[in-house]
């Protein structure tokens, strides 16, 4: 049996996803000298406008032990690659200041933005071993509390993206890196809109994660919602402290936004910078997924409003109109 995990279900690029997934499957196994990691890795399910990722739990121990065992226990090789990180990230800044007018200018930036994110990835896999050496835990650490690469290089990628469709804005969420070789093709695009599918970096094309596991019985999906189904509370990680009441409301994609209400709690599997005219408006925030230095946690923090995240299911558990409290200084959500 194969325990997939859902790590985040979140509107995005598949650009983004694809970067991510790069980074993880091909160059941190280099980096970390063994490329016999349990396989399949990773899903990327996209529909709808929504992208899940799913990890298969195996890989992410993997993950954890291999970067604990060759970067964990080797300050110096820590510190290196911290420093590393910043003066990527700082260049990085710069371009991401300038979205990409065209499609080389775009496929230059990906390559260093996948260089950088491979010593980000690995300072966070140092700091989730515990056989890392605590100051090696601690340097991860730091940049972790200090970064925004991941909501930065977002904005970066949805812009260049509509500057190269301009027209087709509705689509852009779609493009794939093999779009940039072969070329934009908004007909191709479209019909990627209700279902697409990688596994392990290979773009299966029109098909969804829950229809190719059908034939595949050994791949299990775990759905932490079904396991709490009733419960009328749930807890989080504490990202802003604060206490607050409010109605649901439910904000998966951008085009939801409009529906928040001053008052409201919303309550997403996680937050983009789309979202942030809503956040205004909300008293507080919960989400399924995310850690510190996510994009809610981030908005949280400047507004100074409660924020609860890593609920794994707080999507599936409350529904538009429950009146929830939400205590952030518990990391508790309870519904009314």
């Amino acid at each position: 049996m194969i325990v997939f995990e859902k790590k985040y279900s979140r509107e995005s690029a598949l650009l983004t996803q694809e970067i991510w997934m790069q980074t993880s499957l091909i160059d941190l196994p280099v980096r970390f000298g063994d490329l016999d990691f349990p396989r399949p890795a990773i899903f990327i399910d996209a529909a709808d406008g929504l992208i899940d990722i799913w990890m298969n739990i195996a890989y992410q121990d993997w993950m954890v032990a291999k970067a604990g065992q060759t970067y964990g226990q080797n300050l110096e090789l820590i510190r290196q690659t911290a420093s590393t990180y910043r003066q990527q990230l700082s260049d990085l800044q710069d371009m991401w200041s300038r979205p990409s007018q065209a499609v080389g200018e775009l496929k230059a930036s990906l390559v260093k933005m996948r260089e950088a994110l491979a010593n980000l990835h690995t300072l966070f896999y140092v700091i989730t071993c515990e056989e890392s050496l605590q100051a090696a835990r601690d340097e991860g650490m730091q940049i972790r509390s200090e970064d925004q690469f991941f909501v930065d290089a977002e904005k970066y990628i949805q812009a260049s993206l509509c500057n190269l469709l301009p027209h087709h804005l509705d689509l852009i969420s779609h493009v794939t890196m093999a779009d940039l070789e072969a070329g934009l093709d908004p007909a191709i695009l479209e019909e990627r809109c209700a279902k697409f599918l990688f596994v392990d970096g290979q773009p299966l094309g029109l098909i969804s994660l829950h229809e190719y596991i059908q034939t595949r019985p050994v791949i299990v999906l775990q759905d932490h919602a079904n396991e709490q189904e009733g419960w009328r509370e749930i807890k989080g990680q504490i990202a802003q402290m604060g206490l607050a009441r409010g109605r649901v409301k439910i904000v998966r994609k951008k085009d939801q936004v409009a529906q928040v209400e001053v008052g409201d709690v919303i309550v997403s599997p996680m937050t983009t910078p789309d979202f942030l005219p809503a956040m205004k408006k909300a008293v507080a925030f919960v989400t399924d997924e995310g850690g510190i230095t996510c994009h809610a946690a981030i908005v949280a923090r400047e507004l100074g409003k409660p924020c609860i995240i890593g609920t794994k299911i707080a999507s599936k558990v409350f529904k538009d109109g429950d009146m929830v409290e939400v205590d952030a200084n518990q990391g508790i959500v309870r519904k009314l």
